[in-house]
């Protein structure tokens, strides 16, 4: 299982959350994707999901959120190279619960972090990962706070490791026995799915071929020093599994899953670190002839 989809998230039915898996809200529930790497404050005022927008507005709680995310952003690490502050994000929550209770609102804040390696021609990379969210639970609907899961815990102890051996077969296995997807097309990438940090600004590429021998061309644009750099690539795709193929460039190796006809997880490892990322499909295969 992959990510959640970009129109999901956009409008609060699901996020994306450990291992960059999805995770589905309940009824009465409305989660906010959160932005990481570095200062990610402005992202994180100026996105509210459609349906917290309108449970905002059923609740005459609209002032009150901009307020809270206004001093999430400000206090919390929103305005700082190092990103988000976890136990300053649990204040903030702690603070403000007592009003969002008065609105029959319930928020939470979810922190999930986690390790992955992955083999590639330097002899593999460890990386951490974070993915945060908050949950808006209308309290009309009684959902407990054990059903949403990963609600972060400021007494819990997050630098213990949790090394996984990663490789695209891991990543879609809930594709190991399906109809073999067909990669051929144009993806765009998903700026907000970047983990650990989101580098690049924009991305895309053509995948063209037949049968097991494919071709990725695509290009992609990342600020060095606040100045605009953009970079091309072309190279193979190389079945390796059902839905997963491998991947050399200049600059590192990886993996792409194919967790979905149109949506694919991509984890590449460089000599500076691991990155991975989401790609959705724009145009079929069929479409580009």
């Amino acid at each position: 299982m992959g990510g959640a989809q970009s129109s999901e998230i956009k409008a609060g039915s699901a996020v994306t959350g450990k291992w960059c898996k999805r995770v589905e809200m309940p009824k009465g529930v409305v989660g906010e994707q959160m932005p990481g790497g570095m200062r990610p404050g402005s992202s994180f005022k100026s996105f509210t999901p459609t349906l917290l927008q309108e449970l905002l507005e059923k609740k005459d709680a609209k002032a009150l959120y901009a307020e809270f995310e206004a001093e999430v952003s400000k206090d919390c690490g929103g305005e700082f190279f190092s990103g988000w502050n976890s136990p300053k994000i649990m204040e903030k929550v702690t603070k403000f619960q007592p009003r969002f209770a008065e609105k029959r609102l319930r928020v939470a804040y979810h922190m999930v972090m986690w390790y992955q390696y992955v083999y590639n021609q330097y002899g593999g990379s460890t990386t951490k990962f974070f993915k945060y969210y908050m949950t808006y639970s209308d309290l009309d609907y009684n959902v407990p706070p054990s059903a949403l899961g990963d609600v972060y815990d400021p007494n819990k102890t997050y630098d213990e490791k949790d090394i996984t051996v990663v490789t695209g077969s891991t990543v879609a296995a809930s594709l190991k026995d399906s109809k073999a997807v067909d990669p051929r097309g144009k993806w765009e990438l998903e700026i907000d799915s970047q983990v650990p940090e989101k580098t690049l600004s924009f991305g895309e590429m053509v995948i063209t071929g037949t049968d097991k021998a494919y071709k990725s061309k695509g290009s992609c644009k990342y600020p060095v020093l606040f100045v605009p750099w953009s970079s091309k690539w072309e190279c193979d795709f190389e079945l390796t599994s059902p839905n997963v193929y491998s991947f050399k460039m200049s600059s590192g190796s990886g993996e792409a899953a194919f967790t979905s006809p149109t949506t694919l997880t991509l984890t590449m490892a460089t000599q500076w670190g691991t990155m991975q990322m989401t790609y959705n499909k724009s145009v079929n295969g069929s479409d580009l002839m």
